[in-house]
């Protein structure tokens, strides 16, 4: 959702079965493709409602690009090899999964990118078990979701640095997914449960 309500903006298969960014307004009507060409994924509205950042293989890899909420020629931010930006409250950064080739080994990590410049700003080491990185409302934490020992809880990671606390006491669970109030007050959460069956197939043709 854009900050101002005004538009939703996704993406979808449409017209030639390819990931495109799409844009429409709050009630679903006035839908526009904002991106043609490649594949694009994982679109962010930045805190103005000016632009639209996302990772795209318009490349060899997976690159940070932006486009005009209006659409238009779509902007490469920065050539590292990265993936699902995050704007900052301020507009100014984005984090992003950033493929670390100078780390041992090398891993995807979270990093920070300027949004002006595409410049490298800062890496931080996140847990192998977190996913679905967002911002606090004030851009001091990150909050995110830690899978450890099959149970979904939200944590925080100061981006300055320091040590991660627990936000939630979950018991059972996965989370799929979270947002936070623009406020940073509340969180709405998506919990789900799961099970595997191991079958044996016997003579099997």
């Amino acid at each position: 959702m854009s900050p101002d309500g005004r538009y939703i903006v996704y993406q979808s298969f449409r017209p030639d079965n390819v990931l495109h960014i799409w844009r429409m307004d709050a009630d679903g009507g006035n839908q526009k493709q904002l991106t043609s060409g490649t594949e694009d994924h994982n679109p962010a509205v930045s805190p103005d409602g000016r632009w639209v950042a996302f990772h795209s293989f318009r490349t060899s890899k997976s690159t940070l690009w932006k486009v005009s909420i209006d659409g238009g020629e779509a902007v490469q931010i920065s050539d590292r090899v990265a993936r699902n930006p995050i704007f900052s409250p301020d507009g100014k950064l984005l984090s992003c999964w950033y493929y670390d080739e100078s780390a041992s080994p090398p891993r995807y990590r979270q990093a920070l990118i300027s949004f002006e410049d595409g410049q490298l700003v800062k890496v931080l080491d996140m847990p192998t078990t977190a996913g679905n990185v967002m911002w606090s409302g004030d851009g001091r934490d990150y909050i995110y979701i830690d899978s450890r020992n099959d149970i979904g809880n939200l944590w925080s990671q100061p981006v300055a640095g320091g040590a991660a606390k627990q936000l939630t006491k979950f018991t059972s669970e996965f989370i799929g997914n979270f947002d936070v109030s623009r406020d940073g007050k509340r969180f709405i959460v998506a919990r789900y449960t799961g099970s595997n069956d191991i079958i044996l197939i016997r003579d099997f043709r």
